[in-house]
Order: C-alpha cells, then sequence, then structure tokens
C-alpha cells in the first residue's frame, strides 16, 4: 500500500545543462577567436595599404629586384631552369617533373627577354601581400606579367611556391 506522507523518498534530480562557468568560458573562447581573427586581417589590410605607398614600393622594388633579375637569367636556359627547378620544392607541387616545367618555361623566354634593366625595373616590380604569402609581379616589355608566389623568404632565391607568365 502506498504511503501517504510527505516524508517519502525525493524524486530523482533533474539533469543539470552547462554550468554557469562552462558557459563563461565557451564564451570567451569564442571572443578570443573573433578577437584574433580580428587583429589578423587587420595587419593584413595594414600590410597592402603600407604597401601601396610608393615609397615602401620602391624600396621593396630595390631589394626583390636583383632576385627576380637572377630568377629570369635562370629560366633563359635550359640548364639554369633545371637548376631552379631542383632548388625550389615549392614547384614540385604545381609541376611533378623537370620536363613538365622545361616544357611550361620555354615559350615564355621571348617575354622574359623583354624584362626591363636598371631604374625602370624597379617601377615594373609589383608586390602583394595575402593570407596565402606574398606575389611578385612584374611588368614585362611586351606586356605580358612575370607572376611570382612566394612562401617564406629567402636572402640568395626567393623560395617560389608558383611561377607563371600571362
Amino acid at each position: 500500500m502506498a504511503d501517504g506522507s510527505w516524508d517519502g523518498e525525493a524524486p530523482p534530480a533533474a539533469p543539470r545543462g552547462r554550468s554557469r562557468w562552462g558557459g563563461w568560458l565557451a564564451g570567451c573562447g569564442i571572443a578570443a577567436v573573433v578577437g584574433l581573427s580580428v587583429l589578423a586581417v587587420g595587419g593584413l589590410a595594414l600590410a597592402n595599404r603600407r604597401m601601396a605607398d610608393p615609397e615602401v614600393k620602391t624600396k621593396l622594388g630595390r631589394a626583390f629586384l636583383p632576385l627576380v633579375q637572377d630568377l629570369v637569367e635562370d629560366l633563359k636556359t635550359d640548364e639554369g631552369t633545371r637548376a631552379l627547378y631542383t632548388q625550389q620544392p615549392g614547384l614540385h607541387a604545381r609541376y611533378p617533373t623537370e620536363e613538365a616545367f622545361l616544357a611550361q618555361v620555354r615559350p615564355w623566354r621571348p617575354s622574359l627577354a623583354t624584362m626591363p634593366a636598371g631604374p625602370e625595373a624597379t617601377g615594373a616590380l609589383e608586390t602583394r601581400v595575402s593570407l596565402q604569402g606574398m606575389g611578385l609581379e612584374v611588368r614585362l616589355g611586351d606586356g605580358r606579367r612575370l607572376r611570382l608566389r612566394v612562401q617564406g623568404q629567402g636572402r640568395r632565391r626567393l623560395p617560389l611556391k608558383d611561377l607563371e607568365v600571362r
């Protein structure tokens, strides 16, 4: 028979949701991710704005131009192109074999021969910074453009990720 008193067993407790501290920590984590994203995008925007400054472009052009000119000299011969391909592992993703790279570069050689030299070469070099790295673009004398995507940095050689003439 059922006991009619109120002194019986208490019903089981309702399952608890997230504690107050758990919600607070989740909110702080989301705020941190949003804050870091805003800082990263703002830093890239500032870098791009700074790159638009003619004085900065001139300084970067002077710094990168000798490296780009050396690279173009390498591309003018089969031996130099082969050496460049072996020294640049970043190119292996787009060009799986040395012969494929050579076949791609050979038609570019007449355009590469028109690369500006001297002071006007600095004005022909453009730089871009993005999440994928830095890009360099050189306006060649025949109207085409040599485009380089760079990964990381190097003092003697540009560590290339991609290379094309359009």
